[in-house]
């Protein structure tokens, strides 16, 4: 089952690498550029997994995490923070519930095996 990740970001050229990253090792991707347009894309899309910038336009990533997980129907699926501009964000996503929390730049190539382990570890979880 090849498996489906939504990536937010408002910076394309990010988004672009890590789509690229991400369908060249078989997983359909989905990019957004910010996180009004996910809350309206999630109302029928549901990925296997959401990698989501924080500071973005309109609704930051901090409120797009609270977001999936007050929703019954999202509020299992692994969220990945990826951000490089603001510091203090760490303990903040976690008690969002975002499931891992990274700085900028995460090299692409390792970003396929970093999105399959947390799937797998969270499928055996269950």
């Amino acid at each position: 089952m090849q498996v489906t990740v939504l990536i937010v970001d408002d910076n394309e050229d990010t988004r672009k690498l890590y789509e690229f990253a991400l369908t060249h090792t078989g997983h359909s991707v989905t990019g957004v550029s910010n996180g009004a347009d996910t809350i309206q894309l999630l109302a029928n899309y549901k990925p296997d997994l959401i990698i989501a910038d924080i500071v973005m336009p309109e609704v930051s990533g901090i409120d797009l995490i609270k977001f999936v997980r007050k929703q019954h129907d999202l509020a299992s699926i692994p969220i990945i923070v990826i951000s490089g501009y603001y510091r203090g964000y760490h303990e903040e996503a976690r008690k969002a519930g975002a499931t891992v929390v990274l700085d900028k730049p995460v090299d692409p190539v390792a970003l396929p095996t970093i999105v399959d382990r947390l799937l797998a570890s969270v499928s055996t979880a269950d």
